[in-house]
């Protein structure tokens, strides 16, 4: 974008020739993903605070580490209760919608995507005990 609007300028006549401008090398990925044991010792520790919110942290914690969606996309979630505006779980059909029906798409790759068997019985079970 700096490239295209200096040589506009020098088009336009506000200095003689447009400076050459290039990026900086692109920095190297991190891949880092949380081992098994981490995940333990994080779930672990939500369950030890002796705060209000600690089901509802644990919660946030398994749902994320299973599906990989992002903060704000795991937080609303909703279980067997589509909305236009938040994702859902269907409980019956095994999907998780992680957008809802009148959500514009972005790039945010907010797809459908099948409920891992595990996280499923413990969507199942919050809807048991009145978890929304």
């Amino acid at each position: 974008m700096l490239q295209a609007d200096l040589n506009q300028c020098a088009r336009e006549g506000y200095f003689l020739g447009a400076p050459l401008v290039s990026l900086p090398d692109k920095l190297q990925t991190k891949e880092r993903w949380l081992t098994r044991d981490q995940a333990k010792a994080l779930l672990w520790a939500a369950r030890s605070l002796c705060i209000d919110g600690r089901q509802q942290l644990q919660r946030f914690i398994i749902t994320s580490l299973y599906t990989g969606t992002r903060k704000t996309a795991t937080l609303a979630l909703a279980i067997d209760q589509p909305s236009s505006h938040a994702g859902w779980t269907d409980t019956e059909g095994g999907v998780t919608y992680r957008m809802g029906d009148g959500e514009a798409v972005t790039n945010k790759r907010r797809s459908v995507a099948r409920c891992p068997a595990r996280l499923l019985e413990h969507v199942s079970r919050w809807k048991r005990l009145g978890a929304n």
